[in-house]
């Protein structure tokens, strides 16, 4: 007959538990809804606590990416005019010299760095013939052209970059003017 009592459901107004030392506990409806409660505002707790983290995994995650394009940005706008001015002296070189097996080391240190510079997609921006835009050009003069559409770019005195659309150094640029008749 115990056999009988511990199979026996509970009532409705009632609950039955057994502990580890299988003894039962009764406890009220009430006092189970209670329980049923806590129980649910814990787990609820803990999915936002969960949710929480998971915020913090990706905001941490975007702050650091953040922070290694300022510090790529920065370390580009040192390198850069280096990178220019070796472009310029490889435009300046003699014809006798086209030729020499230093030159053509040169340019292929050059041919790198540009390599470099295109897979951390830095992209020169585009000068000669383009409209003056001033978030990516700095006009350094200005000078009458026949055949220009004033606004236009005539020449490049300093080549520009950018990083997919940010701006590193603007492009120093000579740009048309209206012609007087």
């Amino acid at each position: 007959m115990d056999d009988e009592k511990r199979s026996t459901p509970p009532a409705d107004e009632t609950a039955a538990a057994n502990t580890a030392d299988n003894q039962t506990i009764t406890i009220s409806q009430g006092e189970l809804d209670e329980i049923k409660k806590q129980r649910d505002e814990y787990l609820n707790g803990w999915k936002r606590a969960q949710a929480d983290y998971q915020n913090l995994l990706k905001e941490t995650a975007k702050e650091r990416q953040e922070t290694a394009g300022y510090v790529l940005i920065d370390l580009l706008k040192e390198f850069l005019p280096a990178h220019n001015h070796l472009k310029l002296a490889l435009k300046q070189t003699p014809a006798e010299n086209k030729k020499s097996d230093w030159l053509v080391g040169i340019e292929q240190i050059k041919k790198e760095l540009d390599a470099m510079l295109a897979k951390w997609g830095v992209k020169e921006i585009k000068t000669n013939g383009a409209p003056f835009d001033p978030a990516k050009h700095e006009a350094i003069g200005k000078r009458q052209a026949e055949n220009q559409t004033p606004g236009t770019i005539i020449e490049e005195a300093a080549a520009g970059y950018q990083l997919a659309d940010q701006t590193i150094i603007p492009a120093k640029v000579i740009v048309a003017e209206e012609l007087e008749i």
